[in-house]
Parts: structure tokens; sequence; C-alpha cells
């Protein structure tokens, strides 16, 4: 079978995987979890692999293991079926609003749901992240099964719940580690860089935290009262501005203490990568590059932390003006550590600068999600090293070895609990629109990935 007509194969597969709005954010979007981990375990089942589906743990779990000869190597590919949402929530002047309506006003040209091709790009909310890129692997493996081409024992692991941290994921692995016991875990979530193929060899970690301020048992007349009593969403905003010193210096006591400067070899790699600040402006629709005593973008984001707002509330947001001075205002953070700094330690320092950066006259309550730790990889393993000489020969061009800006959680899980060297190979394009809207997966780069994924595991 040729590279076409295993593409032909996976477009058909992602269509039906894209229909279904897995959205694990949103607990009204249950049902359709429920069916997409069902109709995985189905596709699983139906090309030769004893199959599990797994309650218990937050989402389901689906496990599918194929042995082709005990006496071979065991790979174990991890991937997960839950989408962000295509657009924001309704607030209460979009109350009336229908879902064509949101998805239309958040960007979307097309139905988030409904797969399109459009300039030479598989357009649709999973496309890439990560539907799309598991979904290679899964359509690749099976048309490997039906040739007996497969060289390795090949297990799946495909989880729920990556995108609201895979909260309880680790102890599934601690429970079932027998059940995922494997000589290397292969993982395809993220992108390339500069048109170049990436090995990644890092992460950084996560923190979420929900900041929620209040001066008042009551929302104000502006015209009676303002400018004589705080105002809950001004007062927040002071509050995390005191977060930053400059662009992107944080400004909180001690919180660099455990970050560990770059390395002349780091330096000198992420040196080496092709960089345009045309094209990142390009793909990020900015148009300035902030970074820290110059460092390149590549060292910036992925061995420096760095605290982003990912929303804030407050007031009336409705139809019209509601002339009042809020009562209260909400802020989510996301906070990125790297290497060497612990996501408790980070927790307990952010919880000590609000308490002594919050006015006497305003209460604040925080809500904190699972931290996840930063993590290096070892890039020279059996397996990495088949996959940088096949990129380099599917692309012809320079493999890279990135740390990443991101976070998988289950990574460091696996390297605690299961002991087993890692392969992060993403296959996503740089402009995918990951987590945006029109995510999209070029066309021309999936059938560059079949070519690797094929000789990888044949």
């Amino acid at each position: 079978m040729t590279i076409e007509e295993i593409y032909h194969d996976y477009l058909n597969f992602l269509r039906e995987f894209t229909a279904f709005k897995s959205i694990s954010t949103d607990p009204s979007f249950a049902t359709d979890i429920a069916n997409t981990a069902r109709w995985l375990q189905d596709q699983l089942a139906a090309n030769g692999f004893k199959t599990e589906f797994i309650t218990g743990y937050d989402n389901p779990l689906v496990v599918g293991s194929y042995i082709v000869d005990p006496k071979l190597k065991t790979i174990l590919i991890y991937g997960h079926y839950d989408v962000q949402p295509p657009y924001a929530k309704a607030s209460e002047g979009q109350a009336r609003m229908i879902e064509e309506d949101l998805w239309k006003a958040e960007g979307w040209e097309n139905d988030p749901f409904v797969l399109t091709e459009k300039n030479g790009r598989l357009v649709a909310r999973g496309a890439v992240d990560n539907k799309g890129q598991i979904a290679l692997h899964l359509t690749t493996v099976f048309e490997l099964i039906k040739q007996k081409k497969l060289n390795y024992n090949i297990k799946f692991l495909i989880e729920g719940n990556e995108e609201t941290g895979s909260p309880n994921l680790r102890h599934f692995i601690e429970d079932h580690a027998d059940l995922l016991s494997c000589d290397s875990v292969l993982i395809s979530d993220g992108e390339i860089a500069s048109g170049h193929p990436v090995i990644e060899v890092g992460f950084r970690g996560v923190i979420n935290t929900a900041i929620t301020l209040t001066t008042s048992d009551r929302d104000l007349h502006s015209g009676l009262y303002g400018g004589s009593v705080p105002n809950a969403a001004r007062e927040l905003m002071k509050l995390i501005e005191k977060l930053y010193q400059g662009t992107t210096t944080i400004a909180i006591d001690d919180f660099y203490d455990d970050v560990i400067a770059p390395t002349k070899e780091e330096l000198k790699n992420h040196a080496s990568f092709p960089f345009s600040i045309e094209h990142h402006h390009r793909v990020t629709g900015t148009k300035k590059l902030f970074s820290e005593n110059s460092l390149d973008f590549y060292t910036q984001t992925g061995l420096r932390p760095s605290i982003e707002i990912t929303g804030f509330e407050s007031g009336y947001n409705g139809v019209g003006f509601k002339n009042a001075v809020p009562h209260t205002a909400s802020a989510k953070l996301n906070i990125r550590i790297v290497p060497n700094q612990d996501p408790k330690k980070t927790v307990k320092q952010f919880e000590a600068f609000v308490k002594n950066n919050t006015p006497s006259y305003a209460t604040v309550t925080l809500q904190l999600g699972q931290g996840c730790k930063p993590i290096r990889i070892n890039p020279k393993s059996e397996l990495a090293t088949k996959a940088a000489k096949l990129l380099t020969q599917e692309f012809n061009k320079k493999v890279l070895y990135k740390y990443c800006a991101a976070t998988i959680p289950i990574v460091i899980d696996f390297k605690e609990i299961l002991g087993v060297s890692q392969v992060l190979l993403p296959f996503g394009n740089e402009d995918c629109n990951m987590h945006g809207a029109n995510e999209n997966f070029e066309i021309d780069l999936i059938k560059k990935d079949i070519g690797v994924a094929w000789g990888l595991l044949s």
C-alpha cells in the first residue's frame, strides 16, 4: 500500500474521530467523551487488538495490546482523545446565541467538528491536538498489521483528560503498571519547528490557578459611589501587575532560586535552529517578541519560566451597559516552570505573594489545579536514534532537539513509574493553531509523518 492509500484511510478515520465533541473541560459533554472512548475501543478491536475500557480514573481510558511475537520489543504509544472547547463559554449577553454563532464569533470558518479540507490543510478541533497525531499512529499500525510488517509488539494508551491536566492518570499507571509494561514509549503531541523535524528533549512543568478577589458583598452604583469605593476589577489588575518586573521577569520572591541558567551547549543548540522573526509574527499574529536578556525564542520558551493570564472576568459583560462598580473579579493564571523547579514549592511562593500583596480591604481565594513537574528526556535511546535517521531521510533536513515550552503531564509519570525510555516525536505543523480557531494539520506534512511512522514501526 502506498503513502497515498494510507493517507486515504487516515482521512476517513480522522473524519469520524473529529466528529465527536470530546470536550473534557466541560462536564456537559460527558456522553460525547464516553462515546469517543467506545468508538476507539471498537476501532482497536476490529484490527486485532485486545482491548480494555477502563473507568474510575476520571474520563474513560482505552488500552489496546497487539502481540506480534513475545520475543519482540514492545512500544507503548500514548495519545489523548479529549479536545479543547472550540469557543468560549457563553456569557450572559450571549445566552441566546446558538452554537454556530459561538464558534463563528471565535473565528472558525466552518463547524469545528466537521473535518474540512482547505488550502492543503485538514481543519477541525483536534486535527492536531491530539486526534490527528494519534490517528496517524493508529492507521499506520493497522496497515502494518494487515501487511504483516509490524516489527514490534504495540500497546496503545489513549486517555480523555489531557486537556484538564490528567489529574488521576498517575494513579492509573501505578495501579496498572503490568498492563502498560513496555520497552519504550512513543508520544506524538506537538509541532515541528521552522519546517524542520523535531525530537523533544524536555518539557516545562505547569500549574494552573484561579484567583477571586472580593471588595464588597454587592455591586455598587458607579454614579453614586464611583471614585470612593474599591473596584474589584482594578484591585485584581493591580495585584496581577505586581507579578511582573518588565515584560518577562517574574517578581515573586525567591522564584528563580532553583532555576538553572541555560548551559552553553543548550544555548548553542537553540541558536542553531532556523528562526525568522517575520515567520514568528505570521504564525502567532503578533508584532513583538519578548525575551530575557536577548535570549533566543526556543531558550526563552523552553528553559525559562513564565506566568500568563489566561482569563479575566469581572463586572457586566452583556449587551449594553450596566453602570455598577464590580465587587468581585476573577482571573485564571497559567504558571510554567522549568527543570529543577518544584511545583509544590512554586505554589507556596505564589500563595505567599498573593497574601502579601492583597490590600487589607479585599479578600482573595485561590483555586489551585494539580501541578506537573518539568522533565528532561534522553534523546539517544535506540528508538530515538532510529527516529532521527528516518526524520532526516523523510524531511531531508536537520533534526532539531528541542526543549518544548508546553507540558505533557504523563511524560513525568512514565519516567517515574515505568522507568523506560521515551521518544517525543511531534508531527504537527508550527502554524497549526493548536487550541485556537481553525486548528489545522498540513496534508503534505501528514504524508511525511506517515512515512516516518511506517519506517519506525516496521
